[in-house]
């Protein structure tokens, strides 16, 4: 079992030296990724997905960015913005497909729920909540969308991020400023504030989920490599940082998607499949001996996993019961973060973001919850059916459409709005990438538009692509 005691502030000189090397490593690394970031969009995309962790690896190993905390966001953003900006100049039509329906449904929520504070009778809370996330809204909502254009893309990007991420999750791990308090992994920022282990959970299960349902052209040992370190760091996070729903749900999740992703043709080929995932199960297993002890396997105990749900439907329906009494708010809402004033519960939000904004802002922006949610359902399975017969499109798309579910679930378990901006990038993603190949098969030139595959092909799938940008 992993040492759980706060690391000594002096040591030996192997200590220091390793410390020494995770600092190098780690700083490095966010180097490397912020300069390739600022000019080739899968890199940048990726960083914004996996923000939130490599910030905790950083404040774990260099001074720096724990006593300035918004170091690594500002430094991200400059680097995404100029990726951005750069593709805005060079592309002929940099605007193709981003105004989708799914955007706009986005920017509708997030407007509701700024006019809500108006009348939220958590007026206080509520604002801190959103002056904290309108940074992250610029750069994931109005900056991020503008790096994934097309099916190249999107795959460009998921190999960047399992790269990223399979890296992140390796530095977390390695570091021993990383301990545990209450059985889950952290690492203390301040004298009085410690990391969310569930941001490591969440990128452990998004980089799992990518690793496993990526079928990217073959041939590339060392990426084959990547993806296997990537999948298991990422389940050894998963559980390490005591998230349950983010592994639970990752797992379950490649289960359901893999078939999809990776098409089982035969009988054989589904044992075969079959027998894979019992072994990663018993290997799971395995690790959790190895590696948590009494405190941390606490947390898995039907006991603990019921207390935890007990919670969030008595949050359900202490919201539910002011909201239907106040037929008023059947309109316009209880308001933003009204949770925390209307409720007798101690937490800072209900956790249930689908409920949330049925009742903090009313049923009419629950209605463009709705359509948002079906427009990406369209568009995903639009997408599928178009590229059924190319594997390495048809995974792709799996697996976004496994990231997209794996946030769904996620925002309703540990959400509220402003923290869900990975769930809303997902969706947006989803539906860019269909405009984006709708209007290349318009003029034949989609890889999901039927054409003869050939792996050689500049483009990856189809030998008929001549360019990746859509006639002006």
């Amino acid at each position: 079992m992993r040492d759980t005691s706060c690391p000594p502030v002096t040591g030996t000189t192997s200590e220091v030296g390793d410390r020494s090397l995770i600092e190098l490593l780690t700083g490095v690394l966010f180097v490397a990724v912020c300069i390739v970031g600022s000019v080739r969009p899968s890199w940048a995309l990726a960083l914004v997905i996996s923000m939130y962790a490599f910030e905790q690896a950083l404040q774990a190993s260099l001074p720096l960015f724990s006593r300035i905390p918004s170091l690594t966001n500002v430094v991200i953003a400059l680097s995404v913005g100029a990726c951005a900006l750069r593709e805005v100049m060079r592309s002929p039509e940099p605007f193709l497909g981003y105004f989708s329906k799914t955007w706009w449904c986005t920017i509708i929520l997030f407007v509701g729920a700024a006019a809500s504070l108006l009348w939220t009778p958590a007026f206080g809370p509520a604002v801190e909540l959103t002056r904290w996330g309108l940074p992250y809204l610029v750069l994931t909502i109005l900056c991020a969308p503008l790096l994934c254009q097309g099916l190249q893309s999107l795959q460009d990007t998921l190999k960047a991020f399992i790269i990223l991420g399979g890296a992140i999750n390796v530095l977390i791990l390695i570091n021993p400023q990383f301990t545990f308090k209450v059985g889950r992994l952290g690492t203390d920022i301040d004298a009085l504030t410690r990391s969310n282990p569930l941001t490591m959970g969440e990128l452990g299960g998004c980089v799992f989920l990518a690793a496993v349902l990526f079928r990217p052209q073959a041939g590339s040992v060392l990426f084959t490599f990547a993806k296997l370190a990537a999948g298991v760091s990422g389940v050894i996070v998963c559980l390490l940082s005591g998230s349950r729903g983010q592994l639970m749900f990752a797992i379950l999740l490649c289960i359901i998607v893999f078939p999809a992703a990776i098409r089982v043709r035969n009988i054989v080929t589904f044992f075969g499949s079959l027998l894979v995932v019992l072994f990663m199960v018993a290997v799971l297993a395995f690790i959790a001996a190895e590696l948590l002890g009494f405190q941390e396997l606490r947390r898995w105990d039907s006991a603990q996993l019921q207390s935890g749900a007990s919670v969030r439907i008595a949050n359900a329906l202490d919201l539910v019961g002011v909201f239907v009494t106040s037929p008023f708010a059947w309109v316009i809402g209880l308001g933003f973060n009204a949770f925390v004033t209307v409720t007798d519960s101690l937490e800072p939000y209900s956790h249930l973001l689908f409920l949330d904004i049925l009742t903090e802002q009313g049923i009419p922006m629950f209605i463009v919850l709705c359509i948002m949610l079906w427009t990406v359902s369209k568009d995903t399975i639009w997408m599928y059916n178009q590229s059924r017969e190319q594997p390495i499109a048809r995974s792709a798309i799996a697996t976004l459409g496994a990231l997209y579910l794996y946030e769904t679930l996620l925002v309703n378990k540990q959400g509220y709005m402003w923290m869900a901006m990975q769930f809303f990038l997902f969706g947006i993603m989803l539906s860019r990438v269909k405009l984006w190949e709708e209007r290349l098969s318009m003029f034949g030139l989609s890889e999901g538009a039927g054409e003869v595959l050939d792996s050689s092909s500049p483009r990856g799938e189809s030998e008929t692509v001549s360019q990746t940008t859509p006639p002006a």
